[in-house]
């Protein structure tokens, strides 16, 4: 259980990292969080810094997650690590929260879109590319980035679970299962607020 802590809280550090806060600052001088929808993502950089920048902070974040969830909870050399199913669990659900609330930036970060990537990126390659296909499907019908995001994060539990059904391992499916919902429900409670402008019809569209 020591390990298991000691292993949250280097994930949730590794999270806190407000890679948008700091690019915004260094490259325009502004808290991306004053500008345009205010989150602190790579949407919000490209809308007000620019593509290159929002690449660099989408790259970033996916990093953290995959890190998290493939390294950071095992790291070699350290006596303290667990050779535990659960552990890469616990570092990415870590490394998400530390996104959206991170320590280094007042607590104020952002959806976890792309850190959640990271995260189902390290524990199933093939879901992940399942739900960036979801996600892109999405933005591209709708012309709305967000709708794209929950979308793609609703995919979540299914894509674990299938890609592990489909390799025999059905412990890991339910156990992957169970935590791409609790993945998936905490990336759209994030998205309220574009949610209710989807109902209000005031959610920016791409190409506007």
């Amino acid at each position: 259980m020591g390990a298991l802590l000691i292993i949250a809280a280097v994930a949730y550090l590794l999270g806190s990292l407000p890679t948008a806060v700091w690019t915004g600052r260094a490259l325009a001088g502004v808290d991306v969080r004053s500008r345009g929808s205010g989150n602190p993502g790579a949407t919000n950089v490209l809308r007000s810094i620019g593509p290159v920048a929002a690449l660099f902070v989408a790259l970033v974040d996916v990093t953290k997650g995959w890190l998290a969830a493939g390294w950071a909870w095992r790291p070699p050399g350290l006596d303290w690590a667990v050779d535990s199913p659960w552990a890469p669990l616990v570092a990415g659900a870590a490394v998400v929260v530390g996104h959206a609330f991170p320590l280094l930036a007042g607590f104020r970060g952002g959806k976890s879109v792309a850190t959640a990537a990271g995260v189902v990126a390290a524990l199933q390659p093939a879901a992940a590319l399942i739900c960036a296909g979801v996600f892109l499907a999405v933005a591209f019908v709708t012309r709305v980035v967000s709708r794209g995001s929950v979308a793609g994060a609703a995919a979540i539990p299914f894509a674990l679970a299938g890609t592990a059904w489909s390799s025999g391992d059905v412990e890991a499916a339910v156990r992957e299962g169970l935590f791409g919902l609790a993945l998936a429900a905490f990336v759209v409670w994030r998205h309220r607020p574009n949610i209710r402008s989807w109902r209000a019809g005031t959610e920016p569209r791409i190409g506007r």
